[in-house]
């Protein structure tokens, strides 16, 4: 990225370096377990975006006196490149704003830190990621994860660390055009289902916000070059808060995209189309197989969560492996011809697998419930009663199966949630208690009962 033309910005505060603010707390520092998390397939939007709210958790938390800014530095690359970068936004949307939408730019300054701060919606930490903060209306960046996304997330690059300031300065766009407000005042009215709706809608219009800067800034100052896109779209794919705060607390995360899943062509999404079982299940040992033999990975330690068609994948791989120590199911498939019966998308399963009445075949090749005697995996069933699409009788049914079987198991059942987990101390609950179960089966601690249980 060629960034030297666009103009610089002073709203840049560097408390990197200090002592003041929330102390969180640390990883476990085991960096050799993997987490294998199969992504959703079904609802056809990432986890990533829906189980929102990293930045809620706290866990660790300690009040501490503000922060107060170290004095600048002339010479620090960093600084000076994100002073660029800010400085494009604020060029950008000084121009843009008033002619598309009559409304002032008023510049958002980008607090950059290390470790952890303190900001007008609370602690911030490393894990959380970037974030913008509408009560001081501010976004926060700790560096560290620039490196992160070099080394761990798709490979970074100029362009990338650019957009993703650029997404957060979307958010601020998105205050200062009244949405946040106005989409707050729109969830506590509506349904969960619809809070999600809107939820997406806020994240995918950041990152349309992002691109405007992008293309903006090409025009004026020709900043891409060629490779610059390619990195930020894998780096894109790599980044979620779920991912965010399994890494932190000291564990190796896997992605694995097996057959079904879109991006890669028609062809490798035919390879599981009406065989969602044992080809992307495949891909999945394959690649997991090629992780763990990998210097740096304890292959003995190791779980495997999915949420959606995730959950559906892990309980099909429970009933066909048991190299896991743990497995998590979060709004999964269990039973398929029960589920053609109950979703709200009937005609989906009518278009993949028939109607099961009249010919049973493909639902019964691929059910995970038919293997139930063959699971010695621990399962963590996660589920909302609000959950239309994979309604909550999968989870129930699921239960009921691990526990008349005498499988080892517990469950996790939020009355007020539906496919996805939204509310903030509903998330907390929901991390509390997936890595309270990973400590008891991956890491071989005792089981501790979450304290929002």
């Amino acid at each position: 990225m060629e960034y030297d033309n666009m103009p610089s910005s002073s709203n840049i505060e560097d408390r990197r370096g200090q002592r003041g603010g929330a102390v969180g707390a640390g990883g476990l520092g085991l960096g050799a377990i993997v987490v294998i998390f199969a992504i959703s397939y079904f609802t056809g939007i990432s986890p990533q975006v829906l189980i929102s709210g990293a930045e809620m958790m706290g866990v660790g938390q300690q009040s501490a006196p503000p922060p107060t800014s170290a004095p600048a530095d002339p010479n620090d690359p960093m600084r000076a490149f994100l002073s660029k970068v800010v400085g494009g936004t604020e060029a950008v949307w000084t121009e843009v704003l008033p002619a598309q939408a009559h409304v002032q730019y008023q510049p958002a300054p980008l607090v950059i830190y290390d470790g952890a701060t303190r900001s007008g919606c609370g602690g911030a930490q490393a894990a959380m990621g970037p974030f913008y903060c509408p009560i001081d209306k501010k976004v926060y960046l700790d560096t560290s994860f620039f490196k992160d996304m070099k080394t761990k997330l798709g490979g970074g690059g100029e362009f990338a660390y650019s957009y993703v300031v650029a997404h957060e300065i979307g958010h601020h766009v998105q205050d200062l055009l009244g949405i946040l407000d106005k989409v707050d005042n729109l969830k506590q009215r509506g349904s969960q289902t619809q809070a999600n709706a809107l939820s997406v809608r806020v994240e995918l219009q950041a990152d349309c916000l992002a691109g405007v800067w992008a293309n903006h800034a090409n025009d004026k100052w020709k900043i891409l070059q060629p490779g610059d896109v390619e990195r930020a779209l894998a780096t894109a794919q790599a980044i979620g808060d779920d991912r965010l705060q399994t890494a932190a607390r000291g564990y190796a995360v896997l992605l694995p995209d097996p057959a079904l899943s879109t991006g890669y062509g028609l062809d490798f999404i035919a390879r599981g189309y009406q065989g969602w079982g044992p080809r992307p299940y495949a891909d999945i040992m394959a690649v997991t197989d090629a992780v763990e033999a990998r210097d740096d990975i304890d292959a003995d330690r190791t779980a495997m969560m999915g949420g959606s068609y995730g959950g559906y994948m892990a309980n099909w791989i429970a009933g066909h492996t048991g190299r896991f120590r743990a497995i998590v199911s979060h709004a999964g498939l269990w039973a398929l011809d029960q589920m053609f019966g109950t979703t709200d998308a009937p005609q989906f399963w009518r278009r993949e697998f028939g109607a099961p009445l009249a010919d049973n075949r493909k639902y019964a090749d691929n059910t995970p419930h038919v293997h139930i005697e063959k699971i010695t995996t621990p399962m963590l069933v996660i589920h909302g009663d609000r959950d239309y699409r994979v309604p909550v009788g999968e989870a129930l049914r699921l239960w009921s199966d691990l526990k008349l079987h005498g499988k080892e198991a517990k469950f996790l059942y939020f009355p007020d949630e539906n496919h996805w987990v939204l509310k903030p101390g509903n998330v907390q609950a929901w991390y509390q208690t997936v890595f309270a179960f990973l400590g008891q089966h991956v890491l071989g601690g005792p089981w501790a009962r979450p304290d929002l249980l």
